[in-house]
């Protein structure tokens, strides 16, 4: 699935520029906007592992929803 490619190729990115950068990474910002037109299930299923890898090998995530997301906890 091309979206596991895409969460490789950001997670390098985020690495890479930290490193050249001189700069720790002490947490990882996502603007997670969708979260507010999706159901639980498919975030659960879309974005959260995502997520997750960026937390394994990035460190503690924050996540932002531009709109309602409640239903999402």
């Amino acid at each position: 699935m091309y979206q596991e490619g895409i969460t490789e190729a950001y997670r390098v990115l985020v690495q890479h520029f930290a490193e050249v950068g001189e700069m720790t990474i002490s947490a990882v910002h996502i603007g997670e906007c969708s979260g507010c037109m999706i159901d639980p299930i498919a975030f659960e299923t879309i974005i959260i592992p995502s997520a997750e890898r960026f937390a394994t090998h990035l460190g503690p995530l924050r996540f932002h929803s531009c709109g309602g997301s409640t239903h999402l906890l």
